[in-house]
């Protein structure tokens, strides 16, 4: 059975990052950023690896679509942004995301900014997903 969560709760969004399935890989991490950087209203950069395009702007919301029982295994997440270039909404989806298709970058820490790399099968080349470093920020 198909379950649906939204940035609509974020409160609930942000307990499905910690189901024990998931609560300790990077996947989780990344959604804990999402719901932060909403939270806070900061930008979010995302390089498609494929083509080399770079979009900055305001996340909108997001969904999560993900099995009962396989949580973190074959999610699809949906995002929606609204680019600070020309302020038209763009939306990804991002299918079969799960915890084996998320990792961090090398270089990503409170100092510089968080980066993570998206490996959905909608897109083999991936994504980066630059978090500004004040999410975590009090």
């Amino acid at each position: 059975m198909m379950n649906t969560i939204s940035s609509k709760n974020l409160g609930r969004c942000m307990k499905y990052t910690y189901v024990d399935k998931i609560t300790t890989s990077e996947y989780a991490s990344f959604l804990r950023f999402l719901v932060m950087t909403i939270r806070k209203e900061l930008p979010i950069e995302i390089v498609n690896n494929d083509n080399d395009t770079t979009i900055k702007g305001q996340v909108m919301s997001f969904s999560i679509n993900y099995e009962a029982d396989k949580e973190g295994e074959c999610d699809d997440l949906t995002l929606n942004l609204v680019s600070i270039d020309d302020e038209e909404p763009q939306t990804f989806k991002f299918t079969n995301l799960g915890k084996t298709k998320v990792g961090k970058d090398n270089k990503s820490g409170p100092k510089t900014f968080y980066r993570f790399y998206v490996y959905p099968e909608s897109n083999e080349e991936g994504y980066r997903c630059t978090f500004n470093r004040r999410v975590t920020k009090k």
